[in-house]
């Protein structure tokens, strides 16, 4: 996938090669999980083709709260990368276990204690909530985590009762 991914790199890169490029933002998925010598591999090769000197941001979805450590961190703060996304899509143990989510709350919270301690402080978060109800001590634990934070997406997701997921109660 990432060979195939430098080729298009590269192909783009020349396409549009008379283009000043201020913004980059890799994701759509979760580029966290390559490994930290994967991620450093893709991140130099778009320093390498692009001229990121007038680049106002860089971004990287950053994902699941699984998918990030201090290594992988580091690399991206050494390539130029200067905000992340964390996407925990709930405050809810029990609904992040419906969901297949392998991460829990308190990984949340050390996720975003982690990219602070390596220096992100521009960190942008997308949670939704997946409930019949909207319950307050969701919001509360939501709230928590918005003192840290600068840019905030919130989306409260009710089920379709069509939808193969059972709904949870809070």
């Amino acid at each position: 996938y990432l060979d195939c991914l430098m080729k298009e790199i590269d192909y783009v890169a020349e396409a549009f090669q008379d283009k000043v490029l201020d913004t980059i933002y890799i994701g759509g998925g979760t580029p966290t999980s390559l490994s930290a010598e994967r991620l450093e591999r893709l991140l130099s090769k778009l320093e390498s083709v692009f001229d990121v000197t007038a680049l106002k941001e860089f971004t990287v979805e950053a994902g699941r709260p699984d998918t990030i450590d201090r290594e992988k961190l580091m690399v991206m703060k050494e390539c130029g990368v200067t905000r992340i996304s964390i996407n925990p899509q709930t405050m809810n143990d029990k609904i992040l276990e419906v969901i297949g989510r392998s991460h829990t709350v308190a990984d949340i919270y050390d996720s975003f204690k982690l990219a602070r301690e390596c220096g992100f402080d521009n960190i942008k978060t997308i949670c939704c909530l997946y409930t019949k109800k909207v319950d307050s001590s969701a919001f509360s634990t939501f709230s928590i985590i918005t003192s840290i934070l600068f840019n905030i997406s919130y989306f409260y997701k009710l089920f379709n009762p069509l939808s193969q997921l059972t709904p949870v109660s809070l």
